[in-house]
């Protein structure tokens, strides 16, 4: 009897791999299929955000008075103009001089010294886009300040030449490949309210990627779940057959 209950064991064990892999399966195939086009062009608009934003703070300092109210509500994970009720931890430590952002890199550098790397950086420009993308007012002031930054005085659109302009003869190759990621339309220029559309938009669709996921996650583990259990009652059935079995008697 015992034998019989090992082998119903393995058995289970064999049925829970088995489904644990069929959820897995079932998991990558649905988010592959349903976010890899959107997760793809946000990506890409993304990393252009990054080198832009980058050249952005290079002609036109954080510190300095030219973006001041576009560099306040992108810093606000928020989006807020106005300040929030609730006192967050950063505002305490900044009332005593102390920089949040820089003790969260101060753990970053643990993990890598690379330049380009952005876990717990929270000052890098990938996490900076990364939240401006939370809410369409810092989103908007994300737009407005690289397109203003990067636009020819006296010009009324951004073109490659601008973004050439701005990384230098040795990126020209880059910049073509920046504009033609943002230039969607190919009109060959881009308008202000074109590129704050662009900016938004992009934000949205990696935001409404997430929900998906998140939600769809939920669906997967309640399947999970349901599966698990099928399995579990099926074998406690076959398990008590054994248990249920008279023993034999011993005419001896």
């Amino acid at each position: 009897m015992i034998e019989d209950i090992l082998e119903q064991l393995q058995l289970w064990v064999v049925f829970y791999f088995v489904e644990k892999i069929l959820i897995c399966y079932l998991a990558v195939h649905y988010h592959y299929r349903r976010s890899n086009v959107g997760l793809t062009r946000t990506k890409d608009v993304h990393n252009a955000l990054i080198t832009l934003y980058e050249a952005s703070l290079y002609l036109h300092p954080v510190n300095g008075s030219a973006f001041a109210e576009e560099d306040m509500i992108i810093r606000n994970a928020k989006g807020d103009v106005q300040a929030s009720a609730r006192m967050r931890v950063s505002s305490y430590l900044a009332r005593l001089g102390i920089d949040g952002y820089s003790i969260m890199s101060l753990f970053g550098n643990f993990i890598s010294d690379a330049p380009e790397a952005h876990w717990l950086r929270p000052g890098s420009s990938f996490s900076v886009i990364d939240r401006a993308w939370a809410n369409p007012t810092s989103a908007r002031a994300l737009a407005r300040r690289v397109w203003l930054s990067l636009v020819a005085s006296g010009n009324t659109a951004l073109t490659e030449s601008d973004i050439a302009e701005v990384l230098g003869p040795d990126r020209e190759k880059e910049a073509a490949e920046i504009f033609n990621t943002l230039d969607e339309n190919d009109s060959g220029d881009i308008q202000m309210e074109e590129f704050v559309g662009i900016v938004t938009e992009a934000g949205k669709t990696r935001h409404n990627v997430y929900r998906t996921i998140a939600d769809m996650d939920h669906c997967i583990n309640t399947f999970d779940w349901l599966c698990l259990i099928i399995i579990a009652v099926v074998m406690i059935f076959f398990i008590g057959k054994p248990l249920a079995r008279p023993a034999p008697c011993d005419h001896s």
